[in-house]
């Protein structure tokens, strides 16, 4: 390292009685000291970068340039500095630093000099929670315990507030962090004359371990110190020195070394933030030149051009290649590299080998390995040995969609099959001698195609409509105008939301109550799913914006967002549902959990598959390696970078260019300007009428120094004296003037200033301009290193592994993805992934479209064709009918939409049949295909939790159609049970909104929709189940909102049918789609009667009784299931 020999005084402002006491022969300076600068190589604009984004409160770096000031690099949010650094210290003038001087340097402190912080010591007052970082380079040889960096009052035995040192640096050379009466100790020696990166967080709050120091980015240790700093207000901070204050005895304790890059926070940094920091400053250690030299001394020998036990170590390639017992390096983790395993354990080079590895280069292979194992040579991975078998990859799920034949058909079932769907469906039952059932009527027809494409009942006049089409393309028309109705997106958007494992919030509902981790603008996904699905947007593009979207549009240089790059953005909010609570606990294996449930989201919802047991080993059931999830997991590492890693709300986007949101800004900027002048304008009028008042009340009050009292009140809290703050106790209560008096007491004219200033106030507020957010997933650096976990863990990172994908599933490599059409914005990799999904020619295109047409007919027709929708692999189901499946599958490649899928198949008589009845073979086919996987008839079916909170509020007439926006929000009653809440609303009618537009949480969803089967989210929810127990009887009997919409719904009834037969005709109307049956009508009747007569005493007995048989006729089984 070049050392620029040229020094620096420091004069240090303000008074020290200590430095008075050391240097009472000093006139001007307090004390001079020789400070020099060393050339650093370690660090850039980058790793500035990666500390600011934390925000410290003080930043030191060093970088000043000739003949100037020491500057503070930390800046607040409107970009002037945190604090002046000139405030505290001042470069004698004429004290230069050489010319052209090479950038990055560090303060070389020489044993008689440190810096003293003294015009703002208040800045670095912490009371709860203190994060101190910088890097260190110790010289050898020292003496003594040296100190860096201190604040406070200490003696030998107390320690008030915080110090880093070495405590006895010639026996030990480990660091010390002290706090408070406390400390940790570093366990093992600080290198010397290498530059070391240190961390020491302290959080008064934590109840366990609370003090955590850690060396190059890594804990080193933890520990417990009671109690808190006490209050050190107008201690100076120090920085190369530690002052003791000893009666009769004082003494400073220098450091000798180098400092750089000093950062104080007011919060404790993350281990995630530490690693980030460090791995951004660390020096590049390159092979050729650092590493190479020290291997052909010590073990080219033998892994040379020898290569013994196959191992070659001459270049980065061939140990990422490795040898009999596999790569011996991975990159980036030194700890599980075996290359430094066995040389720390002195295994290699053999014991007898004369010249063994001196410290200082079993450090330098560390730190090479640590960073990346940089180098000149374009280091290649070898490529993988294939661990797929032949056989496996024969699999059916695994091959290319077929375009089968629809089979012919008897002219015994000529009539039945109306459709290429029937022709497969009745090929399977000609097998059995079965055939299809009848069709349903066109009543329970009507029904079942509402609830099935909008998920709400049929009004009664577009039933007896259809019921009165006689044209040969009814049931199309019905079907094509449910497709077109914006509902349409609503119900099919809950089946992929469903899938996604979507919430509005991020964190788990780990306990009841307002949920935690909510975060603004995730609902716009929501939004953007329902929307998609009533475009009917092609299958490819709606996988590639959710998986990529970011890439798509080069929204990071736009100088406006347009609707498509909001779209885009929005869209990869796919890639945010899972849950992820690294904001409010930030520890590693917390983070690498996202990243490790977004792998397997999408292995669940997209090609349904369970990669979950690659994440610790090859799959015992499927053909898919461990290293296969690991090339998944590279694929996201660009975005969910642990090393640079966001959490959900520094993830979130505004949806505004940073252009225009600079201006947004600056106006409102000015807006706040006014609304502070007019403010003033109030409260100096205000100030002046109490100020009138208090003096009367004082005036009145006989036997007290009156002058006294009124300069008490007079100062601030913080400036009274003993005497003063007692005069104000005292008499606080006889002094005190209330808001109701001085409004009293204020002129005509008084009245009308404020009221002019209160209307500009208002009106300047309605001038604010707002923006929204949005949750995104966008790539936050470079692609990282990614390496296998053993056994799943991430403290045992194996062999590098390169982003890629399935290998049973693959026939091109990444890089032919990305070669198709660049991404506009970051690595590209999720941008390939979605090339590769949905590529025609590429395999996984072919199981990811048999997995959607899957989950289109399961959702038509309550049976799945393969019965386990989120396992399609060697492990899953087969399919009941797997040329009909291809067939479906080859069509949505074709076009690439849903709706022609709903078309095709609501066309069929399968759909059609009838749920019920009697028909020839009904009791052969009960025998043959008693779980109905042939489809000899329709399912009877139970409908969502959703689908039957809706029904019940378009029965009453109340449900509340508008759509998209921020989530209703819920509330939480003492006794567990969970509502809709009533207030904080836009809008009253808000509460009556459809269910998917109501607060979705993992856990505590209201009462009602978890009663009947809302399913808890832990991940992908590809089938819901669907339950029979007595707590859904009684909560239809007793649940507040059924027994408050049976009241409007009686209402209803009355205000449109005065007889009491068309009130129970219209009444089945509305919540049946149908009219009653005579035997219907006449228990309905004599109920009615029964009721009046029960509620004879009430002034309102025919509406009660009216309101009982509406809730009675809601606790029917046919409104729970779908015939």
């Amino acid at each position: 390292m070049e050392v620029i020999e040229i020094a620096f005084i420091f004069l240090f402002a303000g008074n020290s009685p200590m430095l008075d006491q050391l240097h009472k022969q000093t006139a001007t300076l307090l004390f001079a000291g020789v400070l020099l600068f060393a050339v650093s190589p370690l660090w850039g604009t980058d790793y500035a970068a990666s500390v600011l984004r934390d925000q410290p409160i003080s930043y030191l770096r060093f970088e000043e340039s000739a003949g100037t000031q020491l500057q503070d690099a930390a800046t607040a949010s409107d970009g002037t500095p945190a604090i002046a650094m000139h405030d505290l210290v001042q470069a004698v003038p004429g004290a230069l630093r050489t010319a052209g001087a090479a950038p990055n340097h560090s303060a070389r402190f020489t044993g008689t000099s440190f810096v003293e912080a003294n015009a703002q010591p208040d800045l670095f007052e912490f009371h709860t929670a203190i994060s101190i970082e910088f890097w260190i380079r110790p010289t050898a040889g020292g003496e003594r315990t040296q100190c860096f960096i201190s604040k406070g009052e200490f003696t030998r035995t107390n320690c008030n507030y915080y110090v880093v040192y070495f405590q006895d640096a010639a026996k030990s050379g480990r660091l010390r962090f002290g706090i408070a009466d406390g400390h940790v100790d570093q366990t093992s020696r600080l290198d010397e004359g290498v530059f070391t990166h240190v961390v020491v967080t302290f959080d008064a709050k934590l109840t366990g371990n609370n003090t955590r120091l850690y060396i190059n980015g890594r804990l080193d240790a933890e520990k417990r110190i009671e109690g808190q700093p006490r209050d050190t207000t107008g201690t100076p901070l120090s920085i190369g020195a530690l002052l003791y204050d000893l009666p009769q005895q004082p003494r400073i304790q220098f450091f000798v070394g180098e400092l750089d890059e000093i950062a104080f926070y007011d919060s404790v940094l993350p281990e995630s933030r530490v690693a980030a920091h460090y791995a951004q400053g660390s020096p590049p250690v390159i092979f050729e030149s650092a590493v190479r030299p020290i291997l052909a001394r010590a073990c080219f020998s033998c892994h040379g051009e020898n290569q013994e036990a196959e191992l070659d170590l001459r270049t980065v390639t061939s140990m990422l290649r490795g040898g009999q017992n596999g790569p011996v390096i991975a990159r980036g983790a030194a700890a599980q590299s075996m290359l430094l395993e066995r040389i720390n354990f002195n295994e290699m080079p053999p014991a007898d080998f004369p010249q063994q590895l001196s410290v200082k280069e079993r450090r330098l292979i560390e730190l090479w390995i640590d960073g990346g194992c940089q180098a000149q040579e374009a280091v290649t991975l070898p490529p993988p040995v294939s661990l797929v078998k032949a056989d496996e990859r024969q699999h059916w799920a695994f091959q290319p969609v077929r375009s089968p034949v629809p089979p012919p058909v008897s002219s015994a079932n000529q009539q039945s099959v109306r459709t290429p769907v029937d022709a497969f469906i009745q090929a399977r039952l000609s097998r059995q001698g079965l055939t299809l059932a009848p069709d349903a009527d066109r009543m329970r027809l009507a029904r079942r195609l509402f609830i099935d494409l909008i998920g709400l009942p049929p009004p009664r006049s577009r039933v007896e409509a259809f019921r009165e089409d006689q044209r040969p393309d009814a049931v199309a028309r019905l079907v094509d105008e449910l497709l077109a109705s914006p509902q349409f997106g609503i119900r099919w958007g809950r089946h992929w939301l469903d899938v996604v494992g979507y919430t509005d919030t991020i964190s788990f509902d780990d306990d009841y109550g307002p949920p935690i981790g909510f975060v603004k603008g995730k609902w716009r996904y929501r939004d953007y799913v329902i929307s998609s699905f009533n475009q009917d947007k092609v299958t490819s593009r709606f996988l590639t914006e959710q998986l990529a979207g970011d890439q798509l549009v080069d929204w990071q240089n736009a100088e406006r967002y347009t609707p498509e790059i909001i779209e885009s953005l929005v869209a990869t909010g796919y890639l945010r549902c899972c849950e992820d609570i690294s904001k409010e606990d930030p520890r590693p294996f917390i983070i690498w959990s996202v990243l490790h449930d977004s792998v397997e989201q999408i292995g669940t919802s997209l090609l349904g598959l369970t990669l979950n047991c690659a994440r610790c080993h090859t799959h015992k059931f499927e053909p898919l390696p461990q290293r296969d999830y690991y090339r998944l997991m590279a694929i996201l590492t660009p975005a969910l970078n642990p090393a640079i890693w966001k959490d959900p709300q520094q993830r979130a986007l505004p949806d505004v260019a940073p252009a225009r949101l600079a201006e947004i800004k600056q106006h409102n900027a000015a807006v706040d300007e006014r609304v502070k002048q007019q403010q003033a304008v109030i409260d100096r009028i205000r100030s002046q009428c109490e100020n009138t008042l208090r003096e009367a009340k004082l005036v009145a009050l006989s036997g007290i120094d009156h002058e006294a009292v009124r300069v008490a009140f007079k100062l601030a809290a913080d400036k009274r004296d003993a005497q003063q703050k007692e005069l104000v106790a005292t008499h606080s209560e006889a002094l005190k003037v209330t808001p109701e008096e001085i409004g009293a007491a204020l002129s005509v004219t008084e009245r009308r200033e404020i009221e002019r200033s209160t209307k500009a106030i208002e009106t300047a507020n309605g001038q604010r301009l707002t923006h929204g957010w949005i949750h995104a997933m966008y790539d936050v650096g470079a692609p990282p290193p990614t390496r296998l976990f053993q056994q799943g863990s991430y403290l045992n990172p194996r062999r590098e592994i390169a982003a890629g994908f399935l290998e049973v599933l693959s026939r091109h490599d990444l890089t032919s993805y990305l070669a198709q059409v660049p991404p506009a914005t970051g690595s590209g990799y999720r941008l390939a992934l979605a090339r590769w999904m949905t590529d025609p020619s590429s395999p996984a295109s072919g199981l990811v479209l048999r997995v959607m047409v899957n989950r289109i007919w399961g959702t038509l027709m309550g049976a799945h064709i393969v019965a386990t929708p989120d396992n399609l692999g060697l492990s899953g189901a087969t399919p009941s009918h797997p040329d009909l499946l291809d067939w479906l599958a080859r069509d949505l490649r074709r076009d690439g939409s849903w709706k022609q899928r709903i078309r095709q198949i609501t066309a069929s008589s399968v759909y059609r049949q009838a749920s019920f009845g009697s028909h020839p073979g009904l009791t052969r086919a009960r025998g043959i295909d008693p779980d109905n996987r042939l489809y000899w008839r329709s399912r009877l079916r139970r409908v969502e939790a959703e689908v039957l909170r809706d029904s019940i509020l378009s029965a009453a007439g109340q449900l509340e159609m508008s759509m998209g926006g921020p989530p209703v929000p819920l509330e939480y009653l003492p006794t567990g049970e969970v509502l809709v809440a009533r207030k904080g609303l836009e809008k009253p009618s808000a509460r009556q909104r459809r269910s998917v537009y109501l607060l979705n949480r993992r856990i505590y969803n209201p009462s009602f929709l978890s009663v009947f089967d809302k399913p808890i989210v832990t991940g992908s929810v590809c089938q819901r189940p669907a339950s029979a127990v007595a707590l859904q009887s009684l909560s239809m009997l007793n649940d507040q909102f059924v027994v408050e919409q049976a009241r409007h719904l009686a209402a209803r009834v009355a205000a449109t049918a005065s007889s009491t037969t068309a009130q129970i005709e219209q009444l089945f109307w509305l919540t049946l789609s149908r009219s009653p049956a005579a035997s219907e009508l006449k228990f309905c009747q004599q109920m009615l009667r029964d009721q009046v007569q029960l509620h004879r005493a009430s002034k309102s007995a025919a509406a009660d009784a009216l309101a009982e048989l509406c809730q009675a006729i809601l606790n029917l089984n046919e409104q729970l299931y779908l015939e």
